[in-house]
C-alpha cells in the first residue's frame, strides 16, 4: 500500500509536536523512517516542544516518489541501513552491507564515490538514495588559554528539514545552527554533543536557556557532530588504539532526554563496534532530571549517566532548574535509584554535576546537605565554576570556597572533582553555548506558535 495518496492522513496537532501521521510502509520506497515517529515518548513530551519527527521528510499528496528526499545515512542504525539498502539499490550481499557501514564510519568517507571498493554503478545507486549530510562547519574558535575548539554547525542544508521557501521559512532556516565542544586534556579529548537547538528547561544560570527552543536535532544531527569533530582533530580512518578523541558527553544545547528516540539510535551508532566504536563507558548523557526516562539510560542505552543537580533543597532547585517542579528531588533521586539497579555492574556510578555559585549553594551546610542526598548512591561529584555570560546574575564562587565545597564531600566519603574553566575565553564554558550568530539572526524571526 502506497504512502503517497489517500493512505496519508494528517491528524490534529498535539500541544507540542509537528502533525501525527498515520502511514503505511511503502515497500518500493525506503528513504523514509517510520520507527522514530516521535522524538519523545508521551509521558515526558514537554509543552510546545518542535519535533524532530520524519513526518517533517513528507510532501504533498501529489508529490512524486521522485520527488521525496534523499535519506540522510547518517540518521540510520546497522540494522535500519541493512533493512533498507536492499530495497534502495537492489539484493547484495550481507559483507556489502559491513563494508559500507565501514567505509563511512572507520574510514569516514563524505561521499558515495568514497566507496572505492564498490562497483561505479553500486556507489551511484547509493548515491541516489541516500546523502552523505553530517551538518557545515561554518566558524571555528579555538581559545588561546586551554586549546578548546568551539564547531559553529549550520544544519540548515539538512535533507531531513522541510524545503518551504516562504520568508518565515527561510529565516528560521538561519537559525538552525548548532554548538559542538572539543575539549582537550592530557591523554585525550572529549566532544561536547547537542542534543536540540536552543532549550526548553530555562535553567536560570544556563547561557542555552535563554535561547529559545527551535526543534530537536534529528539521529543524523547528532551523530553529525561527531563525523565533524573527528574530521577536526584528523583523526579518520579510525585508530582505536591511537585516537584521542574518546570520550562524547551529551551536555551541550538542549536537554537529551526529551529528544529521547533520536539520541537513543544516534548512541546506537556510536556504539557500534564494526564502526566508530565508542566504549559505552566513554559515552555520557546529562539530564537536568526528566524521571521517566532515567532508568531507561541503564537498560536501553547502556551508557553513562550524569544529573545536573546544582542543589540539594527543592525550594533552590525549583528557582535554579525549573523541571524541579515536575520532578522533586525525592522523585529524582528515586529515579537514580532504578538507574543504578537497572544497570547492575556496568557504568552504574552517577555523575551529579553541581555549579558553583557563590552565596546561593555554595555553603558548608549545603555541602554536607549534599552529603547526605547522595551517599547511598555510586555517585561522583564535579563540581563546576560558574561561567559568566552576558546579562546573567550570578557569580561564580572563589577558589577557596570551590576546594572548601569539595573537601567536604571527600573527607565523607563523596568523591568530588573540581572543573575548572576550559574554553571560557571564547564562550565554549559548561552553560555558556549560544551562537552570537543566532543572537544576532533571531531578531529577524518572529515568534511562532507551534
Amino acid at each position: 500500500m502506497s504512502l503517497i495518496g489517500r493512505h496519508v492522513r494528517r491528524a490534529q496537532w498535539g500541544p507540542w509536536s509537528s502533525p501525527i501521521l498515520l502511514l503505511s510502509q511503502d515497500r518500493r520506497f525506503p528513504n523514509l523512517n517510520f520507527n522514530r515517529a516521535f522524538s519523545a515518548p508521551a509521558e515526558i513530551r514537554p509543552p510546545h516542544s518542535p519535533s524532530s519527527s520524519t513526518a517533517s521528510t513528507l510532501r504533498s499528496e501529489s508529490a512524486s516518489l521522485d520527488d521525496l528526499p534523499r535519506t540522510n545515512i547518517y540518521g540510520l542504525t546497522y540494522d535500519e541501513l541493512s533493512e533498507t539498502l536492499p530495497q534502495a539499490v537492489g539484493k547484495v550481499p550481507k559483507y556489502r552491507m559491513d563494508q559500507l557501514w565501514h567505509s563511512l564510519y572507520a574510514q569516514g568517507v563524505t561521499t558515495a564515490d568514497g566507496i572505492t571498493n564498490f562497483s561505479k554503478s553500486l556507489r551511484q545507486r547509493i548515491a541516489a538514495h541516500y546523502s552523505f549530510t553530517p551538518g557545515t562547519v561554518v566558524q571555528t574558535q579555538t581559545s588561546r588559554v586551554d586549546h578548546t575548539t568551539k564547531l559553529l554547525i549550520d544544519l540548515s542544508g539538512s535533507p531531513s528539514q522541510p524545503s518551504t521557501t516562504t520568508a518565515a521559512a527561510t529565516a528560521r532556516r538561519g537559525l538552525e545552527k548548532i554548538e559542538a565542544v572539543i575539549i582537550p586534556d592530557e591523554e585525550r579529548q572529549t566532544l561536547c554533543v547537542s542534543s536540540q537547538i536552543g532549550c526548553s528547561l530555562n535553567c536560570a544560570f544556563c547561557h542555552t536557556g535563554t535561547q529559545k527552543l527551535l526543534r530537536n536535532l534529528t539521529t543524523a544531527e547528532i551523530v553529525g557532530q561527531v563525523m565533524l569533530a573527528i574530521r577536526q582533530v584528523k583523526e579518520f580512518p579510525v585508530d582505536l588504539q591511537n585516537r584521542t578523541l574518546k570520550n562524547i558527553v551529551f551536555m551541550g544545547q538542549g536537554e537529551p532526554l526529551y529528544n529521547y528516540r533520536q539520541l537513543r539510535a544516534a548512541v546506537q551508532i556510536l556504539k557500534d563496534p564494526k564502526g566508530l566504536n565508542f566504549s559505552p563507558h566513554r559515552i555520557t548523557v546529562s539530564t537536568s532530571g526528566i524521571v521517566p526516562l532515567i532508568p531507561r539510560v541503564a537498560s536501553e542505552l547502556e551508557v553513562t549517566l550524569a544529573i545536573s543537580l546544582h542543589a540539594v533543597t527543592d525550594e533552590l532547585r525549583n528557582e535554579l532548574v525549573p523541571i524541579n517542579k515536575t520532578y522533586p528531588l525525592a522523585q529524582l533521586l528515586g529515579a537514580c535509584e532504578d538507574f543504578v539497579r537497572e544497570a547492575g555492574r556496568n557504568n552504574r556510578r552517577i555523575t551529579f554535576e553541581y555549579v558553583m555559585l557563590q552565596g546561593i549553594n555554595d555553603s558548608v551546610d549545603m555541602a554536607k546537605q549534599l552529603v547526605k542526598l547522595i551517599s547511598t548512591l555510586p555517585s561522583h561529584v564535579n563540581l563546576i565554576a560558574f561561567n559568566p555570560w552576558p546579562g546573567t546574575r550570578f557569580k561564580s564562587s572563589d577558589d577557596a570556597q570551590i576546594e572548601r565545597f569539595a573537601n567536604i564531600l571527600k573527607e565523607r566519603g563523596i568523591q568530588a572533582t573540581i572543573r575548572w574553566p576550559k574554553g571560557q575565553d571564547i564562550m565554549a564554558a559548561c552553560g555558556q553555548l549560544r551562537s552570537n550568530a543566532i543572537l544576532k539572526q533571531s531578531a529577524q524571526l518572529r515568534p511562532t506558535q507551534t
